[in-house]
């Protein structure tokens, strides 16, 4: 099964609040839900390193369900959303109404034709907990597209990236090595 496959049919439960949204998107610890703590550390972390300010443009690649994105979109002016789970973006569109937020069905691997097709320049960028879906080279050609776009003083940030030497203590048994 390709990760575009199994992204259109992981974990599409019934979206009633954001500890659901949390389930969706894998923020658990023994298959819980993370607590509200954790989950403000994980938002905090992000908006230090991206140093976000009420002027940025802020795009947030293989966003999910928009969980987080939602949690930074009050931070900056405008704020795109790209994931292309189209579940998991019909969940971010039907969850959060905030206006200056907009979430878009895409591969991100086609960010240049998007930039160019939305004609949206961020001065930030983020792909959070995405980072291990992509190929060598798949991933070079998404730094190729963003550092063509961000301008000079932009910032790409890419959060919660797995160790190596330590995946096999988190992917332990038969369940994890198949979610």
């Amino acid at each position: 099964m390709s990760y575009y496959e199994f992204w259109q049919k992981y974990r599409l439960i019934p979206i009633q609040s954001q500890s659901d949204l949390l389930f969706q998107v894998g923020k658990t610890v023994m298959g819980a839900v993370i607590n509200q703590d954790q989950f403000d550390q994980i938002v905090n972390s992000a908006s230090e390193a991206l140093k976000l300010c009420s002027s940025d443009r802020f795009m947030d690649l293989c966003c999910g369900n928009g969980v987080l994105t939602a949690e930074l979109t009050p931070k900056v002016s405008r704020t795109i959303g790209i994931d292309f789970s189209l579940p998991y973006i019909e969940n971010a569109k039907n969850f959060f109404n905030i206006e200056n937020l907009e979430f878009i069905q895409s591969d991100v691997k086609n960010i240049h034709l998007f930039v160019e097709d939305y004609q949206f320049i961020p001065d930030k960028v983020m792909l959070y907990d995405a980072l291990a879906y992509f190929t060598p080279n798949e991933f070079d050609s998404i730094m190729h597209a963003i550092w063509k776009v961000l301008p000079y003083n932009g910032i790409f940030y890419i959060g919660s990236i797995p160790e190596r030497e330590k995946k096999n203590r988190f992917y332990n048994s038969p369940r994890r090595r198949i979610e």
